[in-house]
């Protein structure tokens, strides 16, 4: 949304919804000292994700989200934009925005998170 018009979409790249149905995936927050399972992934892109947590972190703080498969961890920085309570009732939904310091990262969660996605 923008300052001029709030209904205007400002996404720029392709959004999917993230499955938990694989086995030996795990997709996480750590936020301070704690770390939250991820309920559900409504969308995820390169330049961010949004997702419902059964905790509120609240807008402007920052978060750490991991990949893990196997051997493999990937993890990058997001700033949370919203949280509203969730649709489904339980828990809320967060909006975040991936730290741009780093786009190669974030292409690499993206796709490394592709064949988990719907």
């Amino acid at each position: 949304m923008t300052k001029d018009d709030p209904l205007k979409e400002r996404r720029q790249h392709e959004r999917k919804k993230y499955s938990k149905r694989d086995r030996g995936f795990e997709f996480f927050v750590q936020f301070g000292d704690d770390v939250y399972d991820i309920l559900d992934v409504y969308d995820v892109s390169v330049s961010g994700i949004r997702m419902r947590l059964l905790q509120r972190i609240e807008r402007g703080d920052t978060l750490l989200l991991t990949a893990k498969e196997d051997e493999f961890s990937m993890s990058v920085m997001g700033e949370v934009r919203w949280c509203v309570n969730s649709i489904k009732g339980q828990g809320y939904e967060h909006g975040v925005e991936f730290d741009t310091s780093d786009m190669d990262l974030n292409v690499l969660l993206f796709m490394s998170l592709k064949k988990h996605l719907q």
